[in-house]
């Protein structure tokens, strides 16, 4: 999406509770947005589970190594597994 403006990311990214400062995610909305677009999601909304599963996702991942949380970020990954997510083996990552 080449004229893509991340307003939806953004929106995201501040109305959430997994926010870290918005200047230092803004470099990773692109891509954020290829890997939506890899899983079916166009437009980021609050109201869709999924999306926001997968925001959550990339703003934990995100975060500084002293501020992530593990074990919520292992529940989350479990979730978007059970929601059709590929998982590390299937998109041929390491943990």
């Amino acid at each position: 999406m080449s004229d893509d403006n991340f307003g939806d990311l953004e929106y995201y990214v501040l109305h959430s509770a997994v926010a870290a400062a918005i200047e230092q995610l803004r470099p990773d909305f692109p891509r954020w947005r290829g890997h939506l677009l890899k899983n079916g999601i166009e437009r980021v909304s609050i109201q869709d589970a999924k999306a926001s599963n997968l925001m959550t996702d990339l703003i934990k991942n995100a975060m500084p190594k002293s501020e992530q949380d593990q074990a919520a970020m292992h529940n989350n990954r479990n979730i978007l597994s059970r929601q059709g997510a590929p998982t590390f083996e299937k998109r041929g990552w390491k943990e």
